[in-house]
């Protein structure tokens, strides 16, 4: 009975700290809330808002959006009531970014749903295709996707790419409803078309051979995946139908209009991946088709194989020259994509002004230009490519100006813009009242404003943050916007019809996702500010002038040196600004470390007593049934310090605080530990756990045996959880033999789906596992193999893998290690976990002072001891422990180090002041996890270190090594 009462009392026990750890793990995700509510607010000051539409925020929290009822992949309604598609997931990421609450409202048609937005019973069309009628009632975004269409045929046939020439006398099918393909068809009458009602009409035609091919967008494709039907395939693109989508606000919120604009603009990547997931990864990759060229095109590029083009050299990052002289940006790279494309190459030429450059390709000296806007004028001197890029154009002035809003503010004003930009036009046609001047580049226009001789500069807003950023030009921002945009085209000499066609085709086979590669990989570069010496030098250089000539220059020269004290001032401003940002990011650093600290202590103390009961509880003798639950908590246990190592290791990768220890070990012990923990995992899935060590492998190694430990646990558990039938190997070979190193090979060998090239790319980057479906099907934090990478780096290696997709993966890696003098055979650990080890061992009759602080850990610990055959006695904290060391005599004490009324550290020290302690071994057993704590325990004066939770046999070894010798 009094048994009975223990077991009961000690189940009680467990739960309530059970509990405290559910606890903690909830302030965890509330702490992860917290982040990414402030994470929402900085994403909707990067937006950069006019006070005009923050205005409008504050006003407008609710946007009703309109759309036709199921319209997969766009929108759909499931069974239990609740819509999904791209849209929904769109809106979603859009009321991240800017606050806004969007509902749907849907309408069953289409023609409902427009005449619903006419009317004024929604705010805005969440989806629409920008038609002129549209305008009468809304303003239009930017386009925000670009649907092409595609030619579908029978699944069995092995075709090369089909173009609309092999359409030609065929039947082909269509969907009805769809206003472009009603166009398309009646501009090509050799094709004979026929509609029909919806995609299973269309399909069931095909496939049945009542019509030849199907000309659709990729809303078949979504449907075809849906059916997973393989009877039918793309077998090419139709280049010249595409479809843009937009979203319709009402005409009344301008303001709306302006924040989805930048919003779209902001998460262009994010969407564009959410409409290649709901299209699928192959669709979106059909964008990237070869170019369809006729013979005539084909004849003009084989006979002009070279192309000279110019452009402007400080337009960056559009286009420029860069350190080393050669020519840079996005437009340049469009044209590197080309001459893949084309199978032609581009001869650069560029003069100091831009306005030399364009005259050239006007005169037909110069064949082309990457990146020109068009207006009335140029048409008329030069042929141009429908627009590719689209970038706004704002005004910028000193920042102690209040924000101007817009142009009208600047009547009167003296306003600088660059000589023969497209703007330039603009403004003297639609503003006559500004006073405008000229400046050859973005660069000396910004100085310009500067320099207080110019009020304002109007120019392309990716540019002119460029130069400022570059330039060190703090003292400039944006003080206003424009309803002018430079949508670039590529401009071609005006003798040259067929180049401008050509051209086109080539931009039109670029896929999107890499457009917007192209893009962000020029705006997302971070940009060293500097300051600009070059206005310096022109002081200089005026200051000996003005010695030489008149009073005027005298007076010049000390109105500059005004100017540059206030530059400087404002620079010393900034780097004092500069310097307390990089303070509080210490303090972050700080806070964030210590948070970690306290979160693993914190976790590490409740589940420290829940392994030691796991492993009191197999020395019960519990049936096959218990030891499958021991066996349960064990492995969990075991998973929720894996993810808890996983963040801390993360966080000091992160900081370069990742070291390895050197201490002597057992290398087939690592193994053997890991083979059993991971065996019942790996059973309970049918698979078999096999390790291979080679004979000549030395056993005795001096490294880091808990950093090799936790690689090898990571890639073998990934083994595990990714393989569903077959067998996992671990091998261990010895590469080279040496009598002072031990050049190590590892490999984690399995018989899972493999791993392609796609996902290979991005195993080792954090939080990433491939894709979302992994997460899902799988768990785990993303965090394992990032962290085994750094490992194994440190180790002098790198982790390789060779894979073969529905074979299985191999992962390896080589670690070096020292090899011990001494070698001994190490006893090999039972399959069986039988627990505590012999008590009649040689640790019988010792005296243990346990100084620790949790009753639950106090419990569980003197447990063990006793079971080794150890006579224990218990302090709850340092000041009691001094007390009993006064009055009593000990072989060690196990010393825990946070603590109430006194902690580890302290007692350490004191019990080190006394001469009669001076050798009395003393063990740090600690649910502090990071190396630095070892190094603390060691400065205070302990002899060794063990973490929480342990396994008992590494407090018997620890025990045995400080303190059996004696007895």
């Amino acid at each position: 009975m009094a048994t009975t009462h223990t077991i009961k009392e000690a189940d009680k026990s467990l739960i309530s700290y059970l509990t405290k750890l559910l606890l903690v793990v909830l302030t965890v995700f509330a702490c992860n809330s917290g982040v990414l509510a402030h994470t929402q607010e900085n994403t909707t000051n990067s937006l950069s808002l006019s006070h005009e539409e923050q205005a409008w925020l504050e006003q407008h929290s609710e946007v009703l959006v309109g759309f036709a009822n199921d319209f997969p992949p766009v929108l759909s309604k499931e069974e239990d009531g609740q819509y999904q598609g791209i849209l929904p997931d769109i809106f979603t990421l859009l009321t991240r970014t800017t606050g806004i609450n969007f509902h749907l409202k849907t309408s069953p048609t289409w023609a409902e749903m427009l005449k619903n937005g006419y009317e004024g019973e929604t705010d805005m069309l969440g989806w629409v295709a920008p038609r002129i009628e549209h305008t009468k009632h809304f303003t239009l975004t930017q386009p925000f996707h670009r649907d092409h269409f595609y030619i579908y045929g029978p699944g069995s046939a092995k075709t090369a790419e089909y173009s609309l020439d092999d359409l030609t006398g065929k039947l082909v099918g269509y969907i009805g409803s769809a206003h472009l393909l009603k166009a398309f068809a009646k501009k090509h009458p050799k094709i004979n078309f026929k509609s029909y009602a919806n995609h299973e009409e269309l399909v069931n035609a095909l496939i049945t051979k009542q019509i030849a091919f199907i000309v659709t967008n990729s809303s078949l494709e979504y449907w075809r995946q849906q059916k997973q039907l393989l009877t039918f395939k793309i077998y090419g693109t139709i280049p010249d139908l595409e479809t843009e989508f937009v979203m319709a606000i009402r005409k009344d919120w301008p303001e709306l209009t302006s924040i989805l604009n930048k919003a779209l603009s902001f998460n262009k990547t994010e969407i564009q991946e959410i409409i290649d997931q709901w299209l699928g990864h192959n669709i979106a990759n059909k964008n990237a088709q070869a170019i369809e060229l006729s013979a005539e095109e084909k004849a003009w590029l084989a006979k002009n194989p070279i192309l000279q083009a110019g452009f402007d050299p400080q337009w960056a990052p559009i286009e420029f020259i860069d350190q080393n002289g050669e020519p840079q940006g996005i437009s340049i790279q469009y044209l590197q994509k080309i001459e893949d494309i084309l199978n032609v190459k581009f001869e650069y030429n560029s003069e100091i002004k831009w306005s030399d450059t364009y005259k050239k390709l006007v005169n037909s000296k110069l064949d082309l230009l990457p990146a020109l806007s068009p207006t009335k004028e140029r048409l008329e001197k030069i042929n141009l490519t429908k627009p590719y890029l689209s970038i706004p154009i704002s005004i910028f002035s000193a920042v102690d100006r209040a924000y101007l809003g817009g142009l009208n503010a600047l009547e009167g004003k003296r306003v600088i813009v660059v000589e023969n930009y497209a703007i330039q036009t603009w403004l003297e046609q639609d503003h006559p009242t500004l006073e405008l001047i000229t400046a050859p580049t973005i660069k000396e226009a910004l100085n310009e404003v500067a320099r207080g001789n110019a009020y304002a500069f109007v120019g392309n807003l990716v540019s002119a943050s460029y130069y400022i950023g570059q330039s060190g030009l703090n003292q400039i921002r944006v003080v206003g916007e424009t309803s002018y945009r430079y949508d670039l085209a590529m401009a071609v000499r005006k003798d040259w019809e067929l180049l401008p066609r050509i051209l086109q085709k080539a931009i039109d086979t670029i896929p999107e996702s890499e457009r917007n590669a192209i893009y962000n990989d020029w705006i997302s570069i971070q940009y060293k500010y500097s300051v600009d010496y070059t206005l310096l030098w022109q002081v200089l250089g005026a200051a000996i002038l003005l010695l030489l000539i008149t009073t005027y220059w005298i007076r010049r020269l000390a109105k500059e040196v005004s100017q540059r004290r206030q530059i400087e001032a404002d620079l010393r401003q900034a780097k004092q600004e500069a310097d307390q940002a990089s303070k509080e990011a210490l303090q972050a650093a700080k806070a964030k470390s210590d948070f970690l600290t306290n979160m693993s202590h914190e976790i590490r103390t409740p589940m420290s007593a829940v392994v030691s009961a796991g492993h009191l509880l197999l020395q019960t003798q519990p049936t096959s049934e218990q030891r499958e639950y021991l066996d349960k908590m064990t492995y969990s246990s075991e998973a929720l310090l894996t993810i808890i190592d996983d963040i801390l290791d993360f966080s000091r990768g992160e900081a370069s605080q990742l070291t390895l220890d050197a201490v002597a070990f057992s290398i087939r012990r690592v193994i053997q530990k890991i083979q059993l923990s991971l065996e019942p995992q790996a059973n309970q899935k049918g698979l078999s756990l096999a390790v291979t060590i080679a004979p000549n492998v030395p056993d005795n190694l001096i490294g880091d045996p808990g950093k090799l430990s936790q690689v090898l646990r990571n890639l073998s558990a990934n083994a595990i959880k990714f393989t569903e039938r077959g067998n996992i190997e671990i091998n261990v070979e010895l590469l080279s033999p040496d009598i002072t190193k031990a050049h190590v090979r590892f490999t984690i060998k399995d018989t899972g789906p493999g791993i392609s090239p796609e996902i290979q790319k991005k195993l080792f980057q954090p939080f990433s596992q491939g894709d979302a479906s992994i997460t899902r099907q799988h768990g785990g934090t993303g965090l394992g193999l990032v962290i085994s990478q750094q490992l194994t780096k440190l180790m002098g290696s790198n982790i390789t893998i060779d894979t073969t997709l529905g074979k299985g993966s191999a992962f390896s890696f080589v670690a070096t290690f020292d090899v011990c003098e001494l070698q001994s055979s190490i006893k090999p650990l039972s399959s069986k976990k039988t627990g505590l080890i012999n008590p009649f061992s040689a640790l019988t009759g010792i005296r243990v002072l346990l100084v620790e602080d949790d009753e639950m850990n106090q419990y569980f610990e003197k447990k063990f001891l006793l079971a080794f055959g150890i006579q224990a006695e218990i302090a709850a904290h340092g000041k009691k422990a001094l007390e009993i060391l006064e009055k009593e005599s000990f072989d060690i004490v196990l010393m825990d180090i946070q603590m109430p009324v006194m902690d580890g550290y302290e007692t350490t020290r004191r019990i080190r002041s006394f001469h009669k302690w001076q050798t009395l071994p003393i063990i740090a057993l600690t649910a502090h996890a990071f190396s630095h704590e070892r190094e603390k325990c060691m400065e205070a004066g302990m002899n060794d270190y063990l973490s929480k939770p342990f396994d008992p046999e590494h407090l018997r070894d620890i025990l045995l090594k400080w303190v059996a010798p004696e007895h």
